[in-house]
C-alpha cells in the first residue's frame, strides 16, 4: 500500500498525477491526512482502498474546524459533499476563538 497526502503534494493535480501513475502500476492508494482535503481525491480514484478518518475524540477542536462536520455512517462510510470545491468550508466562528491579534 502506497500513501498519497494532498496536503504534501503540490495541489490536487500533483496528486491526481501521483494516483495515475499508481494506478498504471496496479498500486492501490489509501489518501490520508486532513480527512476533508482528501476526501475529494479518494472519491475520485478508482483504486482507492480506504480514507484515514480521524474520530471526535482524537482531537475535538480539530473535528470543528470544517463545515459540514464528517462522520462516518454505522458501516464507516462517509458521503462525498455536493458543494463546491472541496465541498467543506473552514468554521470561521472556531478559528476567530483563536485568532491571535
Amino acid at each position: 500500500m502506497k500513501i498519497v497526502d494532498v496536503t504534501i503534494c503540490p495541489g490536487y493535480d500533483v496528486a491526481k498525477e501521483v494516483t495515475g501513475l499508481a494506478l498504471e502500476k496496479g498500486v492501490k492508494i489509501a489518501p490520508h491526512g486532513c480527512q476533508e482535503l482528501q476526501l475529494p481525491l479518494a472519491a475520485a480514484i478508482p483504486h482507492g482502498i480506504f480514507l484515514e478518518y480521524y474520530p471526535v475524540a482524537v482531537d475535538p477542536l480539530r473535528a470543528e474546524m470544517f463545515l459540514p462536520r464528517m462522520a462516518p455512517d454505522n458501516d464507516g462510510y462517509v458521503t462525498v459533499p455536493d458543494r463546491p470545491g472541496v465541498g467543506f468550508e473552514l468554521n470561521m466562528d472556531l478559528l476567530n476563538r483563536y485568532k491571535i491579534g
